[in-house]
């Protein structure tokens, strides 16, 4: 997530100064850079099975490790969540630059954001991080899908510098968050890894039907505040997802439910 802020906050401020060609000179470069590291993956698959490890009390009072089944449909919801969360991402930073034309925030303003934002991403690393150790995964999960949703519906009652840095610098801070978060919540559930490795199909999913989306939103006539009720919309989804994820885990296995 670290490379991840300034590999992005790169590619926004430099790559406008290339032509296409040297964009996709530059994409392909950076395929080749990620070759190099492919020898350090593992050369064969972990064990399949859905068990996790969790701490219980025995009858004579001793803490005992018992493996307990982890129902399929767990680690399911969680790439489902997945998606509806990237819905929201992928229809707010594919607008949210062209809805802030023609309103009270500045064009020049509104590209310097799109880059320094990006560096915002590292801070939520690390609050995450911090987080994650004292209250658990699931628990932050909600309330920063909750706190993302506000922020996209907030640009409904209004455009302005302030309200548009603002809303990027916390929606960057929040994506971050979300993105460890639900990694960690399927790796959690999943030793085998199988599940991990469609992370990046529910987040393209997401990102591919999320402009989709708004861009039918618009052409319905509701304007870039449908959008972003639209994208907030997708976050509580995602929280519900989560939500029901949750308390299902409380009831059957709470050590997971609550891990960290």
């Amino acid at each position: 997530m670290f490379a991840f802020a300034f590999s992005q906050a790169g590619e926004l401020k430099f790559l406008p100064y290339l032509s296409i060609e040297g964009m996709y000179v530059a994409f392909a470069g950076s395929f080749v850079i990620g070759l190099m590291f492919i020898s350090w993956l593992p050369r064969r698959p972990a064990e399949a099975a859905l068990d996790v490890e969790v701490d219980v009390a025995g009858s004579d009072g001793e803490h005992k490790v018992k493996h307990r089944h982890v129902p399929s449909f767990v680690p399911w919801l969680v790439l489902t969540a997945v998606a509806l969360t990237y819905v929201n991402i992928g229809g707010y930073w594919a607008y949210i630059e062209l809805a802030t034309v023609d309103t009270d925030a500045s064009s020049e303003w509104v590209a310097d954001m799109l880059v320094y934002t990006s560096f915002f991403s590292l801070i939520g690393c690390l609050f995450a991080v911090l987080l994650s150790n004292r209250y658990g995964l699931s628990k932050p999960l909600l309330v920063t899908l909750v706190f993302q949703a506000s922020i996209v519906l907030m640009l409904v009652f209004g455009i302005t510098d302030y309200s548009v840095a603002f809303s990027m610098f916390a929606f960057n801070f929040c994506w971050i968050f979300v993105d460890i978060y639900q990694a960690a919540v399927v790796s959690n559930v999943d030793r085998s890894g199988r599940y991990v490795s469609l992370l990046p199909a529910a987040q393209g999913l997401g990102n591919a039907l999320g402009p989709g989306i708004a861009a039918t939103v618009l052409s319905w006539g509701f304007g870039y505040n449908g959008v972003f009720i639209m994208c907030a919309s997708a976050s509580i989804m995602a929280m519900l997802v989560y939500l029901y994820m949750y308390l299902k885990l409380k009831r059957t296995i709470p050590a997971l439910a609550d891990a960290s």
